[in-house]
């Protein structure tokens, strides 16, 4: 069964880079493979291809246990959908006419088995008679244990007997470079995964190429200051910064603002809440989410060498300036933009 799953995910990559879209790409584009070859016949793999790597590396590690601790992913995945009124996307379409939904930076395909339970409960989704075998979805990562994860988890809702998609297709693949064509999607959905892209910029370019006319994307992308409260503490302390420096809400604001698209925002914030500073470093590792990026992102600045592990002295300092005299918990804050966009 593992083996299986396994082989038919690397086929399904495979069949993915055949069909690639023949449009012309952003000339900024990146690779679907992150071994181009072109690249390590020029001296060796780009900054951007080690870091994007590095991303896919660790959420695979933590793709077997990250159900167990993405409790507050899928908190903001429930809040955008919500907030989003995802529902009302399927009320609205077309009655007989094939829905088709894109998922980028799907994980476990956590948004997936969310979207089944919504559309199965919604009034308004069963007084159009739409049925869930109407839609396809389509789960796209980087990471190909994520992948295989996901794969699992709808075979074993099949064996559960639970109401699930009947038509779904997993690719791995760069979300900045979408092996897909334009205007394929009616919706396309992310929570959580968006702000490990190094070009903004792209990300907005290859959702506008790829959202079918009238079709709208639900996104939920975590932006500085998150973490601000361990960040201040380590300056404080004097210890190495342990925090990304994603993009901020103005950054994807103005991206949005020049793109021409029609939207409307959302910054939300979420508290993640620890008994020790080692516990709350560790919700962050059990998740994927313990890559040092550069600062490229926002600073166009590379990071010089790998942080050396933490000292128990290091968290005991941290625990001291971080816990909260009001319920003895350490907090980690996570900003949240919340984007819906509507294509023309």
């Amino acid at each position: 069964m593992v083996a299986t799953t396994m082989s038919m995910l690397l086929e399904q990559e495979q069949d993915a880079k055949s069909q690639t879209h023949h449009d012309p790409q952003p000339a900024d584009g990146l690779s679907t493979d992150l071994n181009r070859a072109d690249a390590n016949e020029a001296g060796g793999c780009t900054l951007e291809q080690i870091e994007k790597s590095a991303i896919a590396k660790n959420f695979s590690n933590a793709a077997y246990r990250y159900d167990q601790n993405a409790w507050l992913q899928q908190k903001i995945a429930q809040s955008l959908f919500n907030w989003g009124k995802i529902t009302h996307a399927l009320a609205s379409n077309k009655k007989d006419t094939r829905f088709s939904i894109l998922d980028m930076g799907c994980g476990t395909a956590y948004l997936a088995r969310l979207f089944e339970s919504l559309a199965a409960q919604h009034t308004s989704v069963k007084q159009h008679n739409f049925r869930t075998s109407d839609i396809h979805w389509t789960n796209l990562d980087l990471s190909l244990d994520m992948l295989f994860q996901a794969r699992l988890g709808q075979a074993q809702a099949n064996v559960n007997g639970l109401d699930c998609l009947t038509s779904l297709s997993y690719i791995r693949a760069d979300a900045e470079c979408l092996p897909l064509k334009n205007n394929s999607h009616n919706l396309i959905v992310s929570s959580m995964a968006l702000q490990w892209c190094s070009a903004p910029k792209r990300i907005i370019s290859e959702i506008k190429r790829v959202m079918s006319s009238g079709g709208r994307a639900l996104l939920a992308i975590m932006v500085a200051p998150s973490f601000s409260a361990l960040e201040t503490v380590t300056q404080s302390i004097g210890l190495p910064s342990r925090v990304n420096h994603f993009a901020s809400h103005g950054d994807w604001q103005n991206i949005l603002d020049a793109s021409g698209l029609e939207y409307r925002a959302s910054l939300k914030s979420f508290d993640s809440a620890h008994e020790t500073a080692l516990s709350m470093l560790k919700s962050l590792k059990g998740v994927g989410a313990n890559t040092r990026l550069r600062d490229s992102v926002v600073q166009n600045a590379v990071q010089s060498a790998p942080q050396a592990a933490i000292s128990k002295q290091e968290l005991n300092a941290i625990e001291t300036h971080m816990r909260s005299s009001q319920d003895g918990l350490l907090h980690l804050n996570y900003e949240i933009l919340f984007v819906d966009i509507k294509a023309a």
